[in-house]
Parts: structure tokens; C-alpha cells; sequence
């Protein structure tokens, strides 16, 4: 859902329920975990100057039977427009698992820097045209 827009902004929220079912295989233990969770997301994209953007990913699940299990995810990214193919970004992630389900950490942080490359590419039998990204990591 739209909270705001306008022609270079907007804010976005979505609430839902999914279903999870994870494998996780670590060390000599095998572990099958099956949930559903309810799902909280902000999306939000903001144009600091003409040439840089400001993006930013937030959302929250929780589990359905135990409110103390959640997640959170946490990615800002900033993206500085070299041309109308290339871009500059960087961006952190943060993510956080009140209960881990096997012994590994509960919280994970990673940055990025590098530079994005937009094409134009055409599906020749479909018909069909798309932008495509690739990153660069530096």
C-alpha cells in the first residue's frame, strides 16, 4: 500500500501471513522447521539530490505461536546516478533472528560498495522487453 508518492518518492507499507518452511544443515545436524509468520514491511525510496537516491528496505516477522520468535531486516542503500547506465551504491544489510534455530549467531551485518550497470535486452520470442541490473561489488 502507497502511503506516499510523488513523481521521485514514495513510502510504501505491506502487511501479510506466510508460510515457512525451512532445511537448515549444519555441522552433523539436520533440522526441518516448518511456521507461519506475519509479515511487516516499509518500503520507502527518497531523492536526496538530482543524482543521488536514498533507498531503504525495512520488515519484521513475527511467528504466529510465539511472538518472542521474530526477525528483522534492515537494508539503506544509497545509489549516485554516474549516467543513465551506471550507478554508484552502497548499501548495509542488517539482519536479527530473536531465536535461531540451530547455534549460529542471531545477528548478520554486510556492506557493499560497487557500481551498477542497467541494459536494455529484448525476448526476441515473447516479444517482451525489460530492464536488467547487474552488480559490481567492490
Amino acid at each position: 500500500m502507497n502511503l506516499y508518492k510523488n513523481s521521485s518518492d514514495y513510502f510504501d507499507f505491506s502487511l501479510g501471513i506466510f508460510s515457512e518452511n525451512e532445511v537448515y544443515n549444519y555441522n552433523d545436524i539436520s533440522l526441518s522447521v516448518s511456521n507461519f509468520r506475519y509479515s511487516l514491511s516499509f518500503l520507502s525510496s527518497i531523492k536526496v539530490f538530482k543524482k543521488l537516491n536514498f533507498n531503504n528496505t525495512l520488515y519484521c516477522q513475527i511467528n504466529t505461536k510465539s511472538f518472542s520468535d521474530f526477525r528483522l531486516y534492515f537494508e539503506p542503500r544509497f545509489n549516485y546516478s554516474l549516467n543513465d547506465k551506471f550507478e554508484l551504491f552502497f548499501t548495509v544489510r542488517s539482519k536479527y533472528h530473536s531465536t535461531p534455530y540451530i547455534e549460529i549467531k542471531s545477528s548478520d551485518y554486510q556492506s557493499s560498495f560497487g557500481i551498477e550497470f542497467s541494459y536494455w535486452y529484448n525476448y526476441t520470442k515473447t516479444n517482451y522487453s525489460k530492464w536488467r541490473n547487474t552488480n559490481i561489488n567492490i
